[in-house]
């Protein structure tokens, strides 16, 4: 199964490769195509050309075969070095937090007979004082200043289209402005997780959760669940706001815990625009389960009772990061994988046994980056992820969102 997570990458650097360069392929393929279908007479019935001909010198703008190869080496020399330097600087940062690291390179060796010979090292081997890490301030660029035909120059054959990517680029810079406008900014736009959904809050100083949920069409909302054993009393039906925003607030109970329990089931029941009554997974749900003998899934009212301790990993805490971001590399190095399929043995991987076992091995082979296929919950497993069901919910099968 590791080779296949292996092939991944593999594909992923034939398939970038290939990008490089098939663009005149692709064109001398469809002249040849055009040529025939015009009626030209074969190759080979074609006159043979003068030995002592001139070669055509090439069109403003083309590069020689030989001229490209230049290109791409050079490219690849920068993108090796930066990823270097990338992994060089978060060493450093680790050392000076007090972090012992080992050598990767001293592991290499084939002929060397450990229990683990992948084993090189990462982060999670080696735990430094303890150590809550908070993300800083981040200050989102503005877009850039052109018309959306900046990355052209790297493909002569695009240009045919440059008028679709003005179009597009000038949407995005459209909608970017709005969203700065209205709703404070790009970055506070993407958190609306710390407001749709669940989420801790108070009301009229009651503390309690809060369930959001955007439906305008819908004539009413109603959460239902294994706290009121699938059935809405007079509480548990929702507000609809001006915005179309369904909202309802759960106070918690007298001796104090959540009117919700971790890990308990939930589901949305609406009446639709039509006058139907359904059921459905609250849509910003972050766990979503399937019972053995089901075929519907449950979403899961996921929000641990305790605050685990910086890097420790316990079902019923949250996590608490403890590891710094590293810096962001010039040029990106991206293994893609499937962490389900990452065993060596007949199984479904998880989270952890990818971080422990697959992790170390591609940090050593030079990665400065993980794509990781499949991580939104998705009813068929065999479909590597892409039948998506719960925008925001982890893969349960590979172990839930506390390993992540």
């Amino acid at each position: 199964m590791v080779g296949e997570a292996s092939g991944f990458a593999s594909k992923g650097q034939s398939t970038h490769q290939r990008g490089n360069r098939p663009a005149a392929s692709h064109v001398l393929r469809g002249k040849g195509l055009r040529q025939g279908r015009r009626g030209c007479a074969a190759p080979a019935s074609k006159a043979p050309a003068s030995k002592t001909s001139a070669p055509k010198p090439p069109k403003p703008g083309n590069s020689v075969p030989l001229e490209v190869l230049r290109k791409e080496n050079e490219l690849l020399r920068e993108t090796l070095n930066a990823a270097d330097a990338s992994v060089g600087d978060l060493e450093a940062q680790l050392q000076k937090g007090g972090v012992g690291l080992l050598d990767t390179n001293s592991v290499r060796d084939s002929t060397e007979q450990a229990s683990s010979p992948e084993d090189y090292w990462s982060p999670f081997q080696i735990t430094p004082n303890d150590k809550v890490y908070m993300d800083p301030p981040v200050k989102v660029a503005p877009p850039p200043e052109h018309d959306g035909t900046e990355c052209l120059k790297w493909d002569d054959s695009l240009w045919t289209h440059a008028e679709h990517f003005k179009y597009r680029w000038n949407t995005y810079k459209n909608i970017r402005n709005a969203i700065d406008q209205n709703e404070g900014g790009i970055e506070k736009f993407s958190q609306g997780w710390k407001y749709y959904g669940f989420n801790r809050g108070e009301l009229e100083g009651q503390k309690g959760i809060w369930y959001r949920e955007w439906a305008p069409g819908a004539r009413a909302v109603a959460l239902i669940g294994e706290y009121n054993d699938w059935t809405p009393e007079d509480g548990h039906w929702a507000q609809r706001n001006e915005f179309g925003v369904w909202q309802l607030f759960l106070p918690d109970k007298a001796d104090g815990t959540p009117a919700l329990k971790h890990k308990s089931k939930v589901k949305t029941r609406l009446e639709t625009a039509y006058g139907e009554w359904v059921e459905r997974i609250p849509a910003w749900i972050n766990w979503a389960t399937q019972e053995w003998n089901e075929i519907q899934y449950n979403g899961v009212y996921y929000h641990p009772p305790g605050v685990g301790k910086p890097g420790e990993i316990d079902p019923e805490k949250a996590y608490t990061f403890k590891y710094p971001r590293p810096p962001k590399p010039r040029a990106l190095r991206i293994y893609e994988s499937h962490v389900g399929m990452s065993s060596e043995e007949p199984k479904v991987n998880s989270y952890l046994e990818f971080r422990k076992d697959l992790l170390p091995r591609v940090r050593s082979l030079g990665y400065n980056a993980i794509q990781i296929m499949a991580v939104q919950e998705h009813a068929y497993y065999g479909s590597f992820g892409y039948h998506v069901t719960n925008f925001f919910a982890v893969r349960k099968a590979l172990v839930g969102p506390f390993c992540l």
